[in-house]
């Protein structure tokens, strides 16, 4: 029987390998991906089939994030909504919407629209496209990523 983890992780990770800018991607213990050695993924998932999304972040995510931020010049939230898709956010937009401690973060999308996302400490301002993962991964805004891929 195939893991949960490993197949709402590979709905995260095949993008990215896929993906013409992908020099290497290995997983660092339980703590995430390592993208071309100087990015850290971390993915979190839902199996939850209809939008609002909730994902949880405990004290040692909190902590795991701060130290991979310091680590590594990028840090990103690949947040699997169910099978509907990938909602990615930076490190700055997590820790604006976690407040750097524990909590959660939601998304939410209407069928051909981008998601809402926002967390116990308020709400983004700008909508994420579905399209801007992988790109964000890789520090690209989506519409350089249609250009490169």
């Amino acid at each position: 029987m195939l893991d949960k983890s490993a197949y709402y992780h590979g709905a995260a990770v095949i993008p990215i390998l896929e993906d013409v800018r992908c020099q290497s991607i290995r997983k660092l213990g339980s703590l995430g991906y390592v993208l071309n050695d100087d990015s850290f993924l971390l993915i979190k998932y839902t199996t939850k089939e209809r939008s609002p999304w909730r994902f949880t972040f405990d004290q040692e995510d909190v902590e795991r994030s701060i130290g991979m931020a310091a680590k590594y010049r990028r840090l990103v939230f690949g947040l699997v909504c169910g099978s509907d898709g990938v909602c990615g956010i930076d490190w700055d937009q997590g820790c604006d919407l976690l407040g750097s401690k524990p909590g959660w973060i939601a998304a939410s999308r209407k069928h051909n629209h981008s998601y809402t996302v926002w967390g116990g400490g308020g709400e983004l301002k700008r909508k994420v496209s579905l399209g801007k993962w992988p790109a964000l991964a890789f520090g690209v805004e989506a519409a350089e990523s249609e250009n490169a891929a």
